[in-house]
């Protein structure tokens, strides 16, 4: 079965937010979400938004925008932060939580039932999706061409990725 990311963001966050809501619930009557737009953003309007106000009567507010948006808002905010969460990419999470601007997690019953590597950054943020990256390349243009695939299972000690180099020992593209 394929899961879209979407669908998975949901069902995480709509099987975390029940539970989460006594606590943020508890302090706030209004909440202020920051997030993607488009689809994401529908999504929270419509799937998870919703049912989280009616079994909290807290209301919540989404405020889209793309990470680095986010990242910007809540640097801007520093000590009087408007957003109550951000759902971002893990670079501008690392880097807000670099500038000190995320609280440690509250120790709860639902942080518990969190994968040990979901966890991150000094337990400051929560990986809601993990994505692997394959290379492709058609071997008929890469031999065309007179480049060489490294393989870095091949070497002992080597460095993960891929050296793209023409045969004849210049560096045609190299990522490590």
């Amino acid at each position: 079965m394929r899961y879209s990311t979407s669908g998975v963001l949901a069902a995480a966050l709509l099987t975390l937010a029940p539970s989460l809501a006594p606590s943020l619930a508890s302090a706030q009557t209004m909440l202020y979400i920051g997030g993607s737009g488009g689809s994401t953003e529908k999504l929270f309007k419509e799937l998870i938004i919703p049912p989280f106000e009616a079994r909290t009567g807290t209301k919540v507010t989404y405020v889209p925008g793309n990470s680095t948006d986010i990242l910007a808002k809540i640097t801007a905010q520093k000590g009087k932060q408007e957003l109550s969460f951000a759902v971002i990419d893990d670079g501008p999470m690392y880097q807000a939580v670099g500038q000190g601007l995320c609280a440690p997690l509250e120790d709860s019953a639902v942080l518990k039932e969190v994968y040990p590597n979901a966890r991150m950054v000094g337990d400051k943020s929560i990986g809601i999706g993990f994505i692997a990256t394959g290379l492709a390349y058609n071997k008929d243009i890469i031999n065309r061409n007179g480049l060489r695939i490294h393989d870095p299972h091949s070497s002992p000690g080597h460095s993960c990725g891929f050296d793209w180099e023409r045969r004849d020992g210049r560096c045609a593209n190299r990522y490590r």
